[in-house]
């Protein structure tokens, strides 16, 4: 058997006996969430849905209460503001977003954290750990386009509003750069010289993907579109030959 045959046997080895399970487990006992906790958790929710169909402008307390069935007078009662309520909304929609992607990259780097870091600069093990990073990304931006494309353009909604409050955007740049981190993690694998870069290239392509594909989702996802550029990005930072 080659050397080559013998590292490709051991890679696969590798990844088929790698934990998929989380490492992040909590003893902590549940909580039981108030009535007032849980009508204010609905009026977000709501808000959210509103935000997605009807844009800022149609975001009305009148609009929230009808979708989440309550009185006018409890949106009202939590959130007098309707901009407070609406940046709340947006918070709770990007911290959701935020714990989708963390699922996604732990189980990158839990694939990754398999590998000594010597390996990883094998080209066999790369091409290897190339196509399994294409698929965790291509189920990640399918899931996205089924079950997230109304949180993904409220999202955009955010960002667009941030430019009218200075608060609002202060909060933005700190979701952005909790975005960023994961990104700049794993281009650290493979480009410690060009990580900057990489990151905010992988990031942007990796979130283009995710909007075009959601802006056109009906009732079946390209797959064949989302597989082929995510190859493309991936083996730019990998430094794979495609």
């Amino acid at each position: 058997m080659k050397v080559k045959d013998k590292e490709v046997l051991a890679t696969k080895d590798v990844i088929n006996n790698v934990d998929w399970k989380s490492r992040h487990k909590s003893n902590k006992p549940l909580v039981r969430r108030s009535k007032g906790v849980l009508t204010r958790e609905k009026i977000l929710e709501s808000a959210i849905l509103e935000l997605s169909q009807s844009g800022i402008k149609g975001t009305t307390h009148r609009a929230i209460a009808h979708r989440a069935e309550l009185q006018l007078s409890l949106t009202t009662y939590y959130f007098r503001d309707i901009q407070e309520l609406v940046h709340h909304a947006f918070m709770l929609n990007a911290n959701k977003l935020l714990m989708d992607r963390e699922v996604m990259f732990e189980k990158i780097f839990i694939l990754l954290n398999a590998f000594k870091k010597a390996d990883l600069r094998k080209s066999v093990v790369k091409e290897i750990l190339y196509l399994q990073l294409v698929d965790l990304f291509v189920d990640y931006i399918a899931h996205s386009a089924s079950k997230l494309s109304e949180a993904s353009k409220v999202e955009r909604l955010m960002f667009t509003e941030r430019q009218f409050c200075q608060k609002l955007d202060k909060v933005t740049k700190e979701y952005e750069l909790s975005l960023l981190l994961p990104y700049k993690n794993l281009c650290f694998y493979f480009d410690k010289k060009n990580t900057g870069v990489n990151t905010y290239l992988l990031h942007s392509m990796i979130s283009n993907i995710q909007y075009s594909v959601c802006a056109q989702f009906k009732e079946k996802i390209d797959q064949d579109f989302i597989n082929q550029n995510v190859k493309k990005i991936l083996a730019i930072i990998m430094k794979i030959k495609h």
